[in-house]
């Protein structure tokens, strides 16, 4: 263990290898019941992460956060046999992409279709649309109606497996006040009082990826991962 002191107190910083760290990362990314195949996936996508992002946050002195700022890590007291298993039986393999390790993002539901992540973070774009195996792949944006059908109802997916997933991450819906949307947007724009947000536009996934927040005193538009 590093103590560094920093103006506000002291930063306590874990110091390990990418294998005995990566121990800790997936008992708290995946549950540790599940199939030795998966886990063995999530170790390699860990590994690819962590390889990429090693020095983000160099000026801090370390390079990764313990938290979902990286990725979620509790320590040795969070280990357990299966995911360490996992971890040991792909002992320094990872992805690359352009002759880098890729930034394999990950997410607690594919939902059916991931997203292209150029539509979420723009110039990045090691990831594509990738659809479920057990979803039809798409050329071209959904109409309208079986888009409605794709976000409203629980289409078959292996990310809609029974006992593998979480009903609220595969298909949810969330209510935020408008004062606290009011807030958020006064950043970018003072639009007044608002009235209607509308989407304008929609990766191949059905994800929004661009909405248009108009108010009594103009309007602005907000995309990618900051919607």
């Amino acid at each position: 263990m590093e103590f560094r002191p920093v103006p506000a107190g002291i930063t306590l910083i874990n110091t390990l290898d990418i294998e005995a760290y990566l121990y800790g990362v997936l008992p708290a990314e995946m549950p540790p019941s599940w199939p030795a195949e998966a886990l063995k996936a999530q170790a390699v996508a860990a590994r690819s992460y962590t390889l990429a992002y090693l020095g983000t946050y160099e000026s801090k002195g370390f390079d990764l956060y313990g938290s979902v700022l990286s990725a979620a890590y509790r320590g040795v007291g969070g280990e357990r046999k299966t995911t360490t298993e996992a971890v040991d039986a792909t002992r320094g393999i990872y992805m690359t992409a352009g002759g880098r390790p890729l930034r394999a993002y990950y997410s607690a539901n594919h939902g059916g279709y991931s997203e292209d992540s150029r539509f979420v973070w723009g110039a990045d774009a090691d990831m594509q649309a990738v659809p479920d195996k057990l979803v039809a792949a798409r050329d071209a944006f959904l109409p309208i109606d079986d888009l409605h059908l794709w976000i409203t109802d629980t289409p078959s997916s292996y990310s809609a497996v029974d006992r593998l997933h979480t009903p609220v991450a595969y298909r949810w819906e969330k209510w935020v006040p408008a004062s606290e949307i009011a807030g958020r947007v006064a950043a970018d724009a003072d639009v007044g009082r608002i009235l209607k947000i509308v989407t304008r536009g929609r990766g191949i996934s059905g994800r929004v990826n661009e909405v248009e927040i108009a108010g009594t005193a103009g309007s602005t538009r907000i995309k990618g991962d900051r919607i």
